[in-house]
């Protein structure tokens, strides 16, 4: 998706804003569910008492998050993504994240972002043209984030590009490089990381 962006703001002439923002969107949306995904399938693989690819956690930490998951803990506590990886690693190696980290706080930014894109608010589409970007694009306009990721269609406002596109997919793995590594766990997407 973030190479069609790409492709699409490399040709102006042929240039669609919704299609545009689809292919944004749906890269965002896409990195935050890898996220969400990788940490509910290892609390998922703890209650299946998965010791062969969790092996490295230890029983102790496996039944701890066997036991919070079939609970319902995560859900029933409302939990972020992000605290559901912090558990984990309180469970297996008696460590936090560095929340100072770029990896941490790049991470927060981008599960608000995809947050945000799928939450219905009716202050989201107001009429045409500058008010038709949703709430949180005209939040990221208003920060530091606008040089980084604002693209300037032919017809449109300025509004997420691709540049947006590539650094959810960018963060979203090293976020997850950085927690597998911390665990001592192989990767489930290693074999289709040139995908990504």
């Amino acid at each position: 998706m973030r190479d069609m962006a790409e492709a699409m703001e490399a040709n102006l002439e042929t240039f669609n804003d919704d299609a545009h923002r689809g292919f944004v969107m749906n890269a965002v949306l896409s990195a935050c569910h890898l996220i969400e995904s990788n940490i509910n399938e290892i609390y998922t693989e703890s209650a299946e008492q998965n010791t062969e690819r969790l092996g490295a956690l230890g029983q102790g930490a496996i039944e701890l998050m066997a036991g919070v998951w079939k609970r319902g803990v995560p859900s029933k506590a409302s939990l972020t993504t992000l605290e559901k990886y912090e558990l984990a690693l309180d469970f297996s190696i008696h460590a936090s994240f560095d929340r100072t980290d770029d990896r941490f706080a790049e991470t927060q930014t981008l599960m608000r972002l995809g947050d945000a894109l799928v939450v219905v608010d009716q202050n989201w589409v107001l009429s045409q043209g500058d008010a038709r970007r949703c709430r949180l694009e005209r939040e990221f306009f208003a920060n530091k984030m606008q040089t980084r990721f604002a693209f300037q269609g032919p017809n449109s406002s300025p509004t997420l590009g691709s540049a947006c596109a590539r650094w959810a997919v960018t963060t979203a793995l090293a976020f997850l490089d950085h927690f597998y590594e911390m665990i001592a766990l192989m990767p489930p997407y290693e074999d289709v990381r040139s995908g990504l």
